[in-house]
């Protein structure tokens, strides 16, 4: 009968999400858990408010609190049928001052996605989308179950690093790193990111994820001879810069005539290179 019971309790454990409100700890089933810490209390704030929120998975942390907001759990947090979004329920407020001298405190409640995979705030909103849930076994969002109901596309509201164009810059850094959450870099966003060095990166944060990408890529390689590098796979786009003899890249790509490799290159001052070199000086 103990093992039964056993093997029912771990049944519920993997199909449900846990909230430990001692802890004040949201756990998904697919593994990914929400952390509330820095409790609020008294003046404008709500009960079971909190200060701070932040992401883990696999040991690895993220801080996607906002100055300007407190998050509120008290069980209301909606999580959705397959466990890989959380609705998150959070307010803004601050006094305003009115017409006669005085303040007045006026605040504003949001309710977020936050994809439990990534941490990844996927949608941030006010309003009438607030009161929409999850359908019935299925991650859409639904005014109700009526087959005619109304849908609030939270996905469409995913940052997307390359619909950023120079919008990235005015970002600032917890932003920057939740759109590194939601489109990190890869094969197909890496220009992209590349692009932004250029002109800002919020206390090294395009970098340190340009780095994480080259260093998931297995095989290094040693340049044999000063390297000239080329913005494109093409001799009208030689830049000023080169690597020299000893120097160790990544191979990101290659080029379909194989005369060309895209490769990455990490400074000593931890500063990510993106690049284009002639294949025929490298050597294993």
């Amino acid at each position: 009968m103990n093992k039964i019971k056993c093997i029912i309790s771990l049944l519920v454990t993997l199909l449900f999400p846990t909230v430990i409100y001692g802890n004040v700890t949201f756990k998904s089933p697919i593994g990914g858990e929400i952390n509330f810490s820095e409790e609020k209390k008294g003046g404008n704030y709500e009960p079971n408010s909190w200060g701070k929120i932040a992401f883990t998975i696999n040991d690895h942390l993220s801080d996607l609190s906002r100055n300007d907001r407190y998050y509120i759990e008290d069980g209301t947090s909606k999580l959705s049928p397959s466990g890989a979004y959380l609705i998150l329920n959070s307010v803004s407020g601050d006094y305003v001052e009115q017409e006669n001298g005085t303040k007045k405190f006026s605040d504003r409640a949001y309710c977020s996605v936050i994809d439990l995979r990534s941490g990844c705030i996927v949608s941030d909103w006010d309003g009438e989308a607030c009161s929409y849930n999850w359908k019935k076994n299925e991650d859409i969002l639904s005014s109700s179950e009526a087959p005619d109901a109304g849908v609030f596309d939270f996905l469409s509201m995913k940052p997307n690093v390359r619909s950023m164009k120079n919008a990235l810059t005015s970002k600032n850094e917890n932003e920057v790193k939740n759109i590194l959450r939601c489109d990190p870099p890869t094969i197909n966003t890496l220009n992209s990111y590349q692009e932004f060095l250029k002109s800002g990166d919020p206390k090294g944060v395009i970098s340190e994820g340009i780095i994480t990408f080259l260093n998931s890529i297995p095989n290094e390689i040693v340049i044999n001879t000063r390297a000239e590098l080329f913005s494109r796979p093409e001799e009208n786009y030689k830049t000023k810069a080169y690597l020299i003899a000893g120097d160790k890249v990544k191979v990101i790509s290659e080029s379909e005539d194989h005369k060309w490799l895209n490769i990455g290159y990490i400074s000593n001052k931890r500063r990510p290179l993106i690049a284009w070199i002639k294949s025929d000086i490298l050597v294993d």
